[in-house]
């Protein structure tokens, strides 16, 4: 059996009126998860690799009805909890912006207990959307009885942003590093981001993106607030040279100088300190040098995106690093 049209009409009415009304008496809704043939989990977040099946299930409700919603940040917007390095207030402190998120329904999945999410890829989303690989975020919502019961959504989330409760697919494009690297398309740009953001999927920029899935790869625990120049400090140099238009002022070689995964960083023409960094993705070109046609991947000021480096963002003296 499905349910009605009003009843759902209600069961949105619900959720719009709780950020109003938090008082409301709710049950918290459990999400169980499982990866490929690996057992049923309650965890708030899966690494699943992409085209490795995963599955979502809530427990059914006896006369219940179920709904699964996609909670969307909006990507199109750069947020800042610091002054941008090009303000009069460069690097203090603003304090935690407010990231916007939209509610979406999957609905598609109406009234099924255990599915296996397909993402929404709306007309009118940020050109940084990715709806097949990066993270994603679900909230299901039980209709029985007469009351609503939820998963932790948009409701659960505070001052720093969407709460790390709120169930999580963070689609891995590979194995090693820049796989993990790409399980943070989707999530918002914030300059100054904290490393409870980062590690939590709710914000990056361009230094703490790298170290958060560095630190997911290796297994480690991620606590210090990078910088560029703190990261810089962390890895060995490999190569060093100068950009211009994307192209080398010396040759500098894929396999043997630079490889896909070497950090790039940039200190700007007129400037003393490197300020943005990002990861060797592609030789594009296949021509086996380093060259404009050639593919970086970097958070900031937008959110993480793959470009060319003739696009001019890594323009001026560079490092590159072995992570």
């Amino acid at each position: 059996m499905t349910i009605c049209k009003k009843c759902f009409q209600l069961l949105l009415l619900s959720l719009c009126l709780l950020p109003a009304f938090p008082y409301v008496c709710m049950a918290q809704v459990d999400i169980f998860s499982r990866v490929g043939n690996g057992p049923w989990q309650k965890t708030g977040a899966i690494l699943p690799l992409k085209g490795t099946p995963f599955e979502l299930k809530v427990n059914p409700v006896p006369g219940g009805h179920i709904a699964w919603y996609q909670i969307i940040p909006d990507t199109s917007r750069i947020y800042q909890n610091a002054g941008f390095p090009w303000e009069a207030n460069a690097y203090k402190w603003l304090g935690f912006a407010r990231i916007n998120y939209q509610l979406e329904e999957l609905q598609s999945f109406r009234d099924q207990w255990t599915i296996s999410p397909r993402f929404l890829n709306p007309a009118d989303a940020s050109p940084f959307y990715h709806p097949e690989k990066g993270s994603f975020w679900i909230q299901a919502v039980v209709f029985a009885n007469g009351r609503t019961d939820q998963s932790p959504g948009i409701q659960a989330a505070d001052y720093r942003g969407l709460s790390p409760a709120v169930m999580r697919i963070s689609i891995r494009d590979g194995e090693g590093f820049l796989g993990h690297l790409t399980s943070f398309f989707n999530v918002p740009a914030l300059f100054g981001c904290i490393p409870y953001q980062s590690v939590h999927y709710i914000g990056v920029d361009c230094a703490d993106v790298l170290m958060a899935a560095y630190s997911q790869w290796k297994g480690l625990q991620l606590t210090t607030d990078y910088n560029v120049a703190k990261v810089i400090q962390q890895f060995p140099k490999v190569a060093e040279l100068d950009l211009k238009e994307g192209r080398p002022n010396k040759t500098i070689l894929w396999g043997r100088q630079v490889r896909p995964g070497d950090f790039i960083a940039v200190r700007y023409s007129g400037r003393r300190q490197y300020q943005h960094i990002g990861a060797l993705f592609q030789d594009a070109d296949q021509d086996g040098a380093m060259g404009g046609p050639d593919l970086v991947i970097h958070a900031g000021p937008y959110p993480l995106h793959i470009s060319k480096l003739e696009e001019g963002f890594f323009d001026g003296h560079v490092l590159i690093l072995r992570p």
